[in-house]
């Protein structure tokens, strides 16, 4: 995971990337948790898709398998 040096230390990056993610989750389940048509479901896909892709252009690789 690429960091800015001394800003942050590795382990500070990781709890926030593992807030950010939980936080993330939440929302989507929130959001979705009433809904019915399947086009909400597929926009939610491709914007996850969408983010998933720019973290990995910018090296953001995730190594939670």
């Amino acid at each position: 995971m690429s960091t800015t040096g001394s800003f942050r230390s590795e382990r500070e990056v990781e709890e926030l990337w593992d807030a950010l993610a939980g936080r993330l989750t939440a929302a989507v389940d929130q959001a979705l948790k009433n809904e019915t048509d399947p086009e909400a479901f597929l926009k939610v896909k491709e914007d996850l898709m969408a983010f998933i892709i720019t973290l990995e252009v910018y090296c953001f690789q995730n190594t939670d398998g």
